[in-house]
């Protein structure tokens, strides 16, 4: 089978006539999908040329003649034989879709890209790559060249005084002297797993939410690495995937009538958590620490959230019911909690907009409550508890609206709608 060949430094400065609308992709994606990259193609067309090894980035396609189209929107794409041969316009596909960014001049980072039959993607080795963890002294720098401020905002996000309000809702709570057994556990621990599995899932009330089946919990669950946040310089480091104690979210039937959405969109971007594909944007998370610090366990809070962040605001720009500026931006849509040995703090996260139009994440603290306080523990709790029901009911509303338009436009050239009865129980 002809593949494509390996560029040889004579062969790497790609001209107009490189970048033709050509049917490597274009048998392959979804209407609005294959006009979206026609239009990347058709703005790379518009510059006179560009160098291979500089913009958008040096890759060094070896994997033999075989290689194949790695695509990103892989469950979109059914199996061929034979296989897609990996062209210019299959490499643009790919590097649109991870928005990968220009390695610095005289760069000797390699990149390999290869793709199994059936479309979905193999391994992706970057050679010379450094995975930095969150106890990591680069992890903060690592993180704000991600676009992930790393400071508490001194802006308040639009809805901020709307979950505030919410936060003060009465609930039942755990009786005064479970809780100060609680402390006594807490303080007790030395590990994270005693935080983690013991205080936990009674301050969360994991219980209820695991009952509801609408609902979806993963314990200490790593998440899918293949979709990172692109870094602001040249990618020699990786931030290794969030692995949250607690990643809270929606079951996937809550949105089983738009399952023809997923084919507009990186399918990690519905269901990151590897070991549950149920699990449906999560938006949700907790880091516990034992003797660790309760700042480490908030620096890997900043990049899960930015990754949830990530997720749902691609979603919004692509139903395009309005602009992530004017809809999404500067709300509240994820929360975060981290628990140590004597306190739970409690976090928002949100978007904006840079003058350079850089997409920036930010975070504020809202509150921290004490355990060795019965009075403080008790309201960090009912806060804790308040504030997952009010980001769930908050996002549930605005993913099954923007859902339905990303269904509706995927299956309109069938010559049917979606059953408007089925809508309003995905959203109830």
């Amino acid at each position: 089978m002809a593949g494509a060949q390996k560029r040889t430094k004579e062969d790497n400065h790609l001209n107009r006539s490189d970048f033709p609308p050509g049917p490597a992709y274009r048998d392959y994606l979804s209407p609005e999908k294959r006009t979206f990259i026609e239009a990347f193609i058709e703005n790379i067309n518009a510059r006179d040329s560009f160098d291979a090894d500089t913009s958008p980035a040096h890759f060094d396609l070896d994997d033999q003649s075989d290689c194949l189209l790695h695509s990103p929107w892989s469950s979109g794409i059914e199996s061929r034989s034979p296989p897609i041969p990996l062209t210019v316009d299959a490499l643009t596909n790919y590097l649109t879709a991870h928005a990968m960014s220009p390695p610095r001049a005289n760069s000797e980072t390699s990149y390999s890209i290869s793709c199994t039959y059936d479309g979905s993607p193999s391994k992706k080795v970057k050679t010379g790559t450094k995975t930095v963890r969150g106890d990591d002294p680069n992890y903060v720098s690592e993180l704000e060249d991600r676009c992930i401020a790393t400071e508490d905002s001194i802006d308040q996000p639009i809805n901020l005084d709307e979950l505030v309000e919410h936060l003060q809702t009465s609930r039942d709570l755990p009786t005064q002297d479970r809780l100060r057994r609680l402390y006594e556990v807490a303080e007790d621990a030395t590990v994270e797993d005693n935080i983690a599995s013991l205080v936990v899932p009674v301050v969360l009330d994991l219980e209820s939410l695991i009952a509801d089946k609408r609902c979806r919990v993963s314990i200490n669950a790593l998440w899918a690495g293949e979709y990172p946040l692109p870094s602001g310089r040249l990618e020699t480091t990786r931030i290794s995937p969030p692995k949250p104690d607690v990643t809270i979210g929606f079951s996937s039937i809550e949105f089983r009538n738009f399952s023809d959405a997923k084919t507009s969109l990186n399918a990690i971007i519905f269901h990151p958590v590897i070991s549950n594909q149920t699990l449906y944007f999560p938006c949700f998370t907790t880091e516990a620490k034992g003797l660790q610090s309760n700042e480490l366990a908030r620096r890997q809070n900043l990049h899960n959230a930015a990754v949830m962040l990530r997720n749902l605001r691609q979603v919004h720009q692509h139903a395009g019911i309005s602009s992530p500026e004017d809809g999404f931006d500067h709300r509240v849509h994820v929360v975060s909690a981290t628990m140590d040995k004597g306190e739970i703090t409690l976090s928002v996260h949100w978007t904006g907009v840079e003058t350079n139009g850089k997409v920036w994440y930010y975070s504020r603290k809202i509150g921290t409550w004490s355990y060795a306080d019965t009075k403080s523990f008790t309201t960090g709790v009912k806060n804790l508890r308040n504030a997952i029901d009010w980001v769930l009911k908050h996002n549930r509303e605005s993913l099954a609206a923007n859902l339905k338009v990303l269904a509706e436009r995927a299956i309109s050239s069938a010559g049917y709608t979606l059953d408007t009865p089925n809508l309003s129980q995905a959203i109830d």
